[in-house]
């Protein structure tokens, strides 16, 4: 569940969702661009601190049994998170499996839901993760924010150095989510 993810990696961290239960936290599928998400059964959750700023690729790409569905979040807690990407069925991906993109700042943490689109949608795979830096311009990112992301998100809280970036009590921290 969100409460204890697993520790995700750049590149591939393996999953099994066989015996994973129905998460009832809830996620907005307007934010998955050209796709949508179905129920999001027998997810499993990943978290991920970005060691530098880029753009976080999250993929099931061909590498899992069935037909995934991925949600990303800012996270402080699973409490204090906030959705910024989704995806049900990635372009030109076999068998119904997902892909997102979105931008991430050095120190920062990240929630990954990864799910089936359905009662008999379970299995194994490889959860696929990919880091494209991003330009940095003092303490700020420069991102090129895909287009594919479906809207626009900017997090200006990267900072090039140490996990010091993070700041549990959000006082250096500013998010702006700007649903189109």
């Amino acid at each position: 569940e969100c409460d204890d993810p697993i520790p995700a990696v750049l590149g591939f961290n393996p999953f099994d969702t066989t015996d994973c239960t129905n998460s009832t936290d809830p996620y907005d599928d307007t934010q998955c661009p050209n796709t949508f998400l179905g129920n999001m059964n027998q997810d499993i959750w990943f978290t991920y601190t970005a060691d530098e700023c880029g753009v976080l690729r999250v993929s099931t790409c061909g590498f899992a049994s069935f037909d995934t569905d991925l949600v990303g979040y800012y996270a402080f807690s699973c409490t204090d998170k906030y959705q910024i990407a989704c995806n049900g069925d990635g372009p030109n991906c076999p068998d119904f499996t997902s892909e997102m993109e979105f931008p991430v700042s050095a120190g920062n943490k990240y929630l990954i839901r990864l799910g089936g689109f359905d009662d008999g949608a379970f299995g194994n795979g490889e959860l696929f993760l990919d880091l494209a830096p991003a330009t940095t311009l003092g303490d700020e990112c420069v991102d090129a924010i895909p287009a594919s992301l479906g809207f626009n998100w900017v997090d200006t809280t990267c900072a090039t150095t140490s996990a010091d970036a993070f700041n549990e009590d959000h006082e250096d921290t500013l998010l702006v989510l700007l649903m189109v």
